[in-house]
């Protein structure tokens, strides 16, 4: 047997024969051997045998080990069905990988530091990747995901800093423990409906972030799942999603608006802590509990809007507004709400109700708390979603005020309308 890391870092080693009595060959056993080109196996050995200097299982299903000094591109053999833990990790000269189209599996650190990468199309056959399995490839630019992947291991592309293109394919179910956490190039991302969980930190520091789409499946988003993507400037959570984890968005300068689903049940600690530039925020009519310092050191926060009741106090931190100064809306209607939610005031979510067709034009009722300016816009069409400011109201005791159009309304087709504050 040849032990665990038992010729690891033996930089001026070039070729290695295995004899046919080998019957193991531990993990990292030729791990950082930067100038090895070939591994031969003698043809008698009934456990392990070789390949154009590449080291397999006996029945070359299992690519054991890839020279660490073996430089250039390389084609996977059609037989191959599993690539083994750490088994191209540190191959820095290898510029280009392709995959068969019968690979399983990609095992743990598989590719880790194998910093001339640059494209990877993994095929619809592969259906796992192990952890780390491509951490630290800071050449790697593309990757696309076939349909096949069911899971994306922890740390799978930790520290692709040159990454910025990622396709997920159809079958992804979930995203593992930092899986692109310091891809630091990557600037959008779609995560497929397939999806049911986002893994603690998977996004974190992705810094060149700008837009991200979470998939309708999505029910959890882990702890630090977007820690620090600076450069998002917008986020919606969707029904599906029931818990937003601990500091889940923190440290997001740029964000600005964020929309949670009607699913949301609960937001962890600091979920969106120190979000500098957040002016509103949205949430559905689930919610019931609310942790420390959700909406801490928020400076620009003016608005929150609640779709449903009141969360009970008790399940509502004191601090989540702490260094953050917003008005707290909520639909007319709804139950359990005062003067003051968590130290901060309240207001009725201002709203149109009771449309009527009336001979010089339409007229509908404007809703929101007594003293209340709320600004009135029209459009013809959502499409062109071009909004023209058509009137103001003050409501005044009694929380309603009507608002009648005055215009040739025969001019237009369909008409919209919409409230906005001030």
């Amino acid at each position: 047997s040849i032990g665990s890391s038992a010729f690891s870092d033996c930089t001026n080693l070039t070729g290695v024969t295995i004899p046919d009595s080998v019957t193991s060959i531990g993990i990292h056993a030729f791990s950082g051997c930067r100038n090895l080109t070939s591994i031969t196996v003698d043809p008698d050995n009934l456990h392990y045998s070789s390949a154009d200097g590449v080291l397999f299982n006996n029945s070359q299903t299992l690519l054991v080990q890839y020279p660490g000094g073996k430089a250039g591109v390389y084609v996977i053999p059609d037989g191959v069905i599993s690539i083994g833990d750490f088994a191209f990790s540190g191959c820095t000269s290898l510029d280009n990988i392709t995959l068969g189209d019968g690979v399983i599996s990609i095992g743990a650190g598989a590719f880790w530091g194998c910093g001339s990468l640059s494209n990877m199309s993994i095929p619809d056959s592969v259906t796992s990747i192990g952890h780390s399995a491509f951490r630290s490839c800071t050449g790697l630019t593309c990757v696309t995901l076939g349909d096949g992947v069911t899971s994306i291991g922890p740390h799978a592309f930790y520290n692709c800093s040159s990454l910025t293109s990622l396709t997920l394919g159809n079958s992804v179910t979930s995203i593992g423990d930092d899986a692109f956490r310091d891809c630091t190039a990557l600037t959008q991302v779609t995560i497929p409906d397939s999806v049911t969980s986002i893994g603690n930190s998977a996004f974190r520091s992705c810094i060149g972030l700008t837009s991200a789409t979470i998939g309708n499946n999505v029910t959890s988003i882990g702890d630090f799942s977007f820690y620090e993507c600076t450069g998002l400037s917008e986020v919606t959570i969707p029904d599906s999603v029931t818990s937003i984890g601990s500091a889940a968005f923190s440290g997001c300068g740029s964000l600005t608006r964020v929309t949670i689903g009607h699913g949301v049940t609960s937001i962890g600690a600091q979920a969106f802590y120190n979000c500098t530039s957040l002016t509103r925020v949205t949430l559905g009519n689930s919610v019931t509990s609310i942790a420390s310092a959700v909406f801490y050191a928020c400076f620009d926060l003016t608005r929150v809007m609640f779709h449903g009741n009141a969360p009970d106090p008790d399940s509502v931190s004191e601090d989540i507004f702490a260094a953050s100064s917003p008005t707290v809306y909520y639909r007319c209607g709804r139950m359990g709400w005062s003067d003051t939610f968590a130290g901060r005031p309240t207001a009725i979510w201002p709203e149109i109700r009771a449309f009527a067709t009336l001979p010089h034009g339409i007229g509908f009722q404007v809703i929101a708390s007594e003293g209340q300016e709320v600004n009135i816009e029209a459009c013809a069409s959502l499409e062109l979603d071009d909004w023209t400011p058509i009137g103001q109201v003050t409501v005044p005791e009694g929380n309603h005020k009507e608002f009648t159009e005055n215009d040739d309304l025969d001019a237009y087709p369909t008409r919209f309308y919409r409230l906005a504050l001030p």
